[in-house]
């Protein structure tokens, strides 16, 4: 009797551990609220002002006509100056995740000259940031290149250790021809089964407004990216731009809208349905 207990128990809980596993997940702030408000299923915002100029805080645009289909989140980085990101907070570990957004390309964009010349884009990770996490963090720079910006990505393994080489450098933004062009970003990472396997992926997509489809533009299937021993179990916090090496010369503006994640596919040009219920 207590072995056929034990067995029920067993798979009882193997049941609800695939029932979890499938519960879909999914996001969304367009910004309708014209501030950092949003805190959904425990997404949240972090932090109240993070750009090393106290006169250049991150913002929300107050007029629908500076976002894409209303209020749309600014990213100031004032000429010289370095830092202006937003750090987010899912509420949950994921070991797949697919992130997708618009951005603006600024209207005077012109990538700075300094040294290096590698800008943050996008970054995620799962317990802390770079070599501070036993878990990996997936960075995407762009760079100066003679057509105007080029984009490469890179991940650390976790343990504590920075991150490996730029690689899938693709060409990215097109001076002149791109200023003040938007462009729908996909970012897909999933965790690599263990530590001693090199089986993690990372893809980037991207369509132009106007553009019925995604062009995959960077695959990456050999990353070692695999979740911290003591969790969380998967990908869960990250920012939006970023340190720039090479200051603007003048005064730049990315604005970001309609971010959304969730953890099954985001390459339709649809939103999923939101969860019914609340996810813990």
């Amino acid at each position: 009797m207590r072995m056929r207990f034990q067995l029920i128990t067993l798979l009882t809980g193997v049941m609800l551990s695939a029932t979890a596993a499938a519960q879909p997940f999914y996001i969304k702030d367009d910004f309708s609220a014209g501030d950092l408000s949003f805190n959904k299923n425990g997404f949240a915002w972090e932090g109240t002002r993070t750009a090393n100029d106290p006169s250049s805080p991150t913002h929300i645009a107050p007029s629908v006509r500076n976002g894409k289909s209303g209020h749309g989140l600014h990213i100031f980085y004032r000429a010289g100056s370095n830092w202006s990101e937003k750090r987010f907070d899912i509420g949950s570990a994921h070991r797949e995740l697919w992130i997708r957004y618009w951005i603006k390309v600024p209207d005077n964009f012109q990538h700075g000259s300094g040294s290096p010349h590698n800008n943050k884009f996008f970054a995620i990770w799962m317990d802390d940031y770079s070599s501070k996490g036993e878990g990996p963090t997936v960075f995407w720079n762009y760079w100066r290149s003679s057509e105007g910006a080029n984009l490469t990505v890179s991940n650390s393994i976790g343990q504590r250790k920075v991150s490996g080489p730029n690689v899938e450098r693709v060409p990215f933004i097109r001076v002149p021809q791109d200023r003040g062009r938007w462009m729908q970003m996909v970012f897909r990472v999933k965790a690599s089964t263990n530590r001693s396997s090199n089986d993690g992926i990372i893809e980037t997509y991207r369509r132009w407004e106007g553009e019925n489809s995604f062009t995959k533009i960077q695959e990456v299937r050999d990353a070692n990216m695999a979740v911290p021993p003591t969790g969380p179990n998967g990908w869960r916090r990250g920012y939006v731009m970023g340190y720039a090496n090479a200051s603007y010369a003048r005064d730049t503006t990315w604005i970001i809208d309609e971010i959304e994640f969730s953890n099954s596919s985001l390459l339709d040009n649809n939103s999923p349905p939101m969860p019914p219920h609340p996810l813990h």
